[in-house]
């Protein structure tokens, strides 16, 4: 938490970001969210249908070209909104880098340690993580609106969005604050540890919630985690995905549903209508082949009966065919085996009467 003076020089312009894949493009509805905001900073509330949550006289300060009196806005005044935003200019953040190197170099308000640290016990380090500053003091606690330490943060600058994850704290009465290393994302080379953007036209978004739906693995380290979990809450809170596309309304969802079903359902007939048509082929195939054979049979072998059922066409009865076959054979071996034994009986009679005689 800082408890000196912020100073910060505004750089002349914005060069190209140092990581454009972590820029994305506005979903429809946080750009006319945004568009209503302005770039005057949030002075009111009112132009996003929110109110002011902040209890400060005369509200924050911002540097550059901004004015005092910007608010900490909700989408309601309850304890539990939707989201948390503020608009203000983005001083830079040293806080949790080693402090070195020409980025933060001579940074008079460099901390070594930020207000939250990593599962590791670890600072979060301005120069390698996007990470936003909140002010936390009597006048607004983001905890008591729900707002978790370490929790994600949307940022909307130069008409991209992206996210940092809360990591630092201020007590000075000046809004408006993120990690050198979001500001050079946002505005390019020229932010350092001296030089921010002045201009009150960076909208902040944040998130109450639980720890589970709003604080990312590894504290914004694993950064499409955290763009991840980003673009699902300002789905959630404003519609779209996060890179400017629509938002799926639940007739939308029941109307595709239904288109899915009737691809379905017409596949599924065309498929039934495939094998149909194979079958009566075929069936018509056999057809025209039973008739060829029993033509070729001659018209006795087929008078007064059916061409589908001549000469043994069914399995039926061929089933009936064989089994009566198979019946005359056996009655055939009996009787044989009935005359050879009556032969025999006769043969040992005739002995018995010539023993006799």
């Amino acid at each position: 938490m800082r408890s000196d003076p912020v100073r910060r020089d505004d750089a002349s312009s914005s060069t190209a970001s140092t990581n454009p894949a972590a820029l994305f493009d506005l979903p429809a509805a946080l750009a006319a969210f945004t568009s209503k905001l302005g770039t005057a900073g949030s002075l009111s509330c009112d132009a996003g249908g929110g109110v002011a949550i902040d209890s400060r006289s005369g509200g924050y300060k911002t540097n550059g070209s901004g004015k005092d009196g910007t608010r900490y806005c909700a989408d309601s005044d309850d304890d539990k909104p939707t989201f948390v935003w503020w608009q203000s200019n983005m001083d830079i953040d040293c806080d949790g880098s080693d402090g070195k190197g020409e980025i933060c170099n001579g940074d008079g308000s460099y901390q070594s340690s930020t207000t939250f640290q990593n599962d590791d016990g670890k600072h979060i380090d301005a120069q390698a993580i996007q990470y936003v500053v909140i002010d936390q003091d009597d006048d607004f606690d983001p905890v008591k609106f729900g707002i978790q330490p370490l929790s994600v943060v949307a940022v909307v600058c130069g008409g991209k969005l992206t996210f940092g994850v809360w990591a630092d704290t201020n007590a000075l009465g000046s809004m408006g604050e993120a990690s050198v290393y979001l500001a050079r994302v946002c505005f390019g080379t020229q932010m350092t540890g001296n030089y921010g953007h002045g201009e009150p036209d960076v909208t902040y978004v944040a998130f109450p919630g639980s720890k589970q739906d709003t604080v990312p693995s590894g504290a914004g380290k694993d950064e499409e985690v955290m763009f991840d979990m980003g673009k699902a809450l300002v789905e959630k809170a404003f519609g779209g995905t996060g890179e400017g596309e629509a938002t799926p309304t639940s007739s939308g969802i029941l109307d595709s549903l239904s288109s899915l079903s009737t691809a379905s359902t017409l596949l599924v007939l065309a498929c039934t209508a495939v094998v149909l048509a194979a079958g009566i082929a075929w069936w018509c195939s056999r057809r025209a082949a039973r008739r060829a054979a029993a033509a070729a049979a001659g018209p006795a072998s087929t008078r007064g009966r059916d061409p589908d059922t001549q000469s043994g066409s069914s399995d039926s009865e061929w089933d009936r065919s064989s089994s009566e076959a198979g019946g005359t054979d056996s009655e055939s071996e009996d009787e044989k085996r009935g005359e050879r034994r009556r032969l025999h009986e006769e043969g040992r009679r005739r002995r018995r009467e010539r023993r006799w005689r």
